[in-house]
């Protein structure tokens, strides 16, 4: 076969959109995540539970009521704050976890987060 040149893309990190769970009660998208669900055209995100299948959907909107702020962060850091969220459906814990988030606006209407199916630390 012989040997095939590395070419660097300069790009780093995950392909698929993802979100990580912080200890602190944080939740933070990486890029891939921000750029498909074009987070920077929206100001607030609304948070939702199915406590039968175990998924969060997360519908980001520029709706102040019932939503929760948006923080933008230099060097592309987009995360909010979900400590009460995340204490009311169990799973604020002493563990940072990485889930992928699925569109599945055709069917809920809403991006879709497994939590019982972890990626990653």
């Amino acid at each position: 076969m012989g040997f095939r040149k590395f070419i660097d893309t300069k790009k780093r990190g995950a392909s698929l959109p993802m979100i990580s769970i912080w200890t602190r009660g944080q939740i933070s998208f990486n890029t891939v995540a921000a750029e498909s669900l074009h987070l920077k055209d929206y100001s607030h995100i609304e948070l939702y539970f199915d406590h039968q299948k175990r998924l969060i959907g997360l519908n980001p909107t520029n709706i102040i009521t019932e939503s929760i702020p948006i923080n933008f962060r230099d060097g592309g850091l987009v995360n909010f704050s979900a400590i009460p969220f995340l204490r009311s459906i169990g799973i604020f814990g002493n563990k940072t976890a990485k889930y992928i988030i699925t569109d599945d606006r055709k069917v809920s209407g809403l991006y879709v987060v497994g939590i019982g199916h972890k990626v990653g630390p």
